[in-house]
């Protein structure tokens, strides 16, 4: 009995390391799927600003480059399976939002990635 009871906790023990190393899960509709891990979302946001810094003049100036070096961005992504959805990275500046948008697979070449902006109206 002790050797049946030994055997299911570490089986039990076991299987909890397993599954806490795994991918982490969303339910999108009642449908379970893959989600990205904490390091790849920080991943993406640094892929994001690598696109931005790339693209000075053109999307950005040089001064907000160098705020987008010093803020947090924020990331919300939605997903329509797994590991894919749409990922919208936003940096809140004086003067505008800058948003860096994946959709597709994310973190694969073949996602689809663009800048959208848009001015801030100032306060009344």
């Amino acid at each position: 009995m002790k050797k049946v009871l030994l055997f299911f906790v570490s089986a039990l023990f076991i299987s909890a390391v397993i599954c806490g190393c795994g991918t982490p899960k969303v339910i999108v509709n009642g449908v379970e799927y893959d989600a990205l891990k904490q390091e790849e979302i920080k991943e993406m946001c640094a892929l994001a600003e690598l696109y931005l810094n790339s693209n000075i003049p053109n999307v950005i100036s040089r001064q907000e480059a160098g705020l987008i070096r010093r803020l947090e961005p924020t990331c919300k992504i939605k997903y329509y399976g797994d590991r894919t959805g749409k990922a919208v990275i936003r940096w809140s500046l004086p003067k505008r939002k800058i948003e860096v948008v994946f959709d597709g697979l994310l973190l694969d070449p073949s996602a689809k990635c663009w800048v959208q902006t848009e001015d801030v109206a100032p306060e009344v």
